[in-house]
């Protein structure tokens, strides 16, 4: 032991070779195991295609004999299309293209001239009664005046013939007979009083209301 009072150092020759004492209370630390990286699984590459063959592929189906059709020649895009024939009765007709002088409004200038004997040589002076065998001899025919009647009265249709715009056949299928029902298939919208009142020969009577009455003027039936 030294005097200077100081511990005396321990020889560390002694603790050479003896184990460390454990101290309690701190764990001792255990090296972790090193942790293997994820294995990486690679994809798979898609199975190579090999092109189809012409012998590998399925024919086509065979569709009917209906289901495809030729396409249509020229000549049958040229073809007038069928259209269906109109009867004279539904049908109006065809206006003629109408002479020098003959147009409407030389009509009119014909119907106010107080020289134009519009009624006919074969009417008498007055208007008259008109019996269904008297209408029927006035035809046209055979020098004769066309008479006709609409809606029971006559009219002399002779000097209208050349400015009828339907032309000269059409307005004698009036001729000494009854006009209403031709009338009302052809033109019903034209005013024929209007047109034609200047051609007025009289009214249609039976043969009774005919024979009643001597001088046949119209003044005489009140």
């Amino acid at each position: 032991m030294a005097l200077t009072g100081e511990p005396e150092a321990k020889s560390s020759s002694k603790n050479d070779g003896a184990t460390r004492p454990v101290v309690r209370g701190r764990p001792e630390t255990m090296e972790s195991p090193i942790l293997a990286p994820p294995t990486v699984t690679k994809p798979r590459s898609p199975p190579r295609l090999k092109p189809p063959t012409f012998g590998s592929m399925p024919a086509p189906p065979r569709p009917g004999n209906g289901a495809l059709r030729p396409p249509p020649s020229a000549a049958s895009s040229l073809r007038v299309p069928t259209t269906k024939v109109l009867s004279n009765s539904s049908m109006a007709p065809t206006s003629s293209i109408m002479p020098p002088g003959k147009q409407v409004s030389h009509w009119a200038a014909l119907t106010s001239s107080p020289n134009s004997r519009l009624r006919g040589k074969d009417a008498p002076d007055n208007l008259t009664r008109v019996t269904p065998t008297q209408l029927k001899q006035q035809n046209g025919r055979k020098g004769r005046d066309a008479w006709t009647t609409y809606q029971g009265k006559v009219y002399n249709i002779t000097p209208y013939v050349p400015f009828h715009p339907g032309g000269k056949g059409e307005i004698l299928r009036g001729a000494g007979k009854n006009s209403d029902t031709l009338f009302a298939e052809v033109h019903p919208w034209v005013n024929w009083d209007g047109m034609l009142s200047e051609c007025l020969v009289g009214i249609l009577v039976n043969d009774e209301e005919a024979s009643d009455v001597k001088s046949g003027g119209l003044d005489d039936m009140d």
